[in-house]
């Protein structure tokens, strides 16, 4: 895999950062696949470096990712990082037991995505509008996982590119409506939510001492010439959540030649939607108002039974 060169600023930069990715991507007649005695050896190298840890956790951590790459490369595999990486993935519901992942009891890590989700959902946004790439092709993909993390880093600095993707991961595992949660999730009313709701200040002039430890599912809705929601989240502490988006260097990490954001045009919404409101959690709540407003920086709602 050939590593890019760090894009430069504007458009420009944008342009020739998505042509070296695009440019590396396989290739028309390029293997992608493997042979069963070739996937076996992948499964082993998997098996044999993988501590304990699901296939998801180990893509997610390049030092651990690396490991699995070079012992593949000991054990003869010829294919790229991207292949072998793709390969693993589709294994995880392979129905042929001898191509099959073991099921092991997942190492326990307590980790608070609450500081930095909004990054990692943010960032994967981008990544998904830039390029079409899943959170999958972000784990197995050296350079789009790359450009993952430096927009997390510029939106929240500080944390590890194993961070970073762990919450990217969490996000898409909470987005997901479960099919014992499809009949509540299709009867709720989109009428009683906006009873709840709110519209405070725009984020230039926003006090945000008022909202310590206040419990609710916070919209920011950009009130241009076409209003629209930029990001939902439920949250426990609006203030908090909301905290870094008063800082206009959030959004221009965001911006491009065709978005130029401003504090002055964005509008903190708060739902004051209780833990359980029509017998549904504030977590279903959330669920149903991004469905619902298609958000310009959330991942989308996936639910059982509905193709994505």
């Amino acid at each position: 895999m050939k590593h890019g060169s760090r894009p430069s600023f504007g458009p420009l930069g944008l342009l020739h950062a998505q042509n070296q990715v695009i440019a590396q991507c396989p290739k028309e007649g390029e293997q992608i696949t493997f042979t069963p005695e070739v996937s076996k050896q992948i499964v082993r190298a998997f098996e044999e470096i993988r501590k304990g840890y699901p296939l998801d956790r180990v893509l997610a951590d390049p030092p651990h990712a690396e490991k699995l790459f070079k012992r593949c490369r000991q054990l003869d595999v010829k294919g790229s990082d991207y292949a072998i990486a793709m390969r693993l993935l589709r294994l995880r519901k392979s129905p042929t037991k001898s191509l099959r992942l073991a099921k092991l009891p997942v190492p326990k890590e307590k980790r608070n995505f609450a500081p930095y989700s909004f990054a990692a959902e943010m960032a994967a946004s981008q990544i998904k509008y830039r390029y079409g790439a899943s959170i999958d092709d972000m784990l197995a993909y050296p350079e789009i996982g790359r450009e993952f993390d430096e927009l997390c880093e510029k939106l929240h600095p500080g944390m590890t590119p194993l961070d970073y993707r762990l919450a990217a991961l969490h996000i898409r595992k909470s987005h997901y409506c479960k099919k014992d949660e499809r009949s509540l999730f299709d009867s709720l009313d989109d009428v009683a939510a906006e009873s709840t709701l709110r519209k405070h200040a725009t984020l230039d002039r926003i006090n945000l001492n008022a909202f310590q430890k206040v419990h609710a599912v916070v919209g920011l809705v950009e009130e241009a010439r076409v209003k629209r929601f930029l990001y939902i989240t439920q949250t426990d502490d609006v203030s908090e959540t909301t905290r870094p988006f008063t800082n206009k260097s959030v959004f221009d990490v965001l911006a491009n030649s065709f978005w130029t954001p401003s504090l002055s045009l964005i509008r903190l919404y708060v739902y004051a939607i209780p833990d359980k409101f029509h017998n549904a959690s504030r977590a279903l709540w959330a669920k149903r108002l991004i469905h619902d407003k298609s958000p310009i920086f959330n991942t989308p709602i996936q639910i059982a039974g509905i193709a994505a």
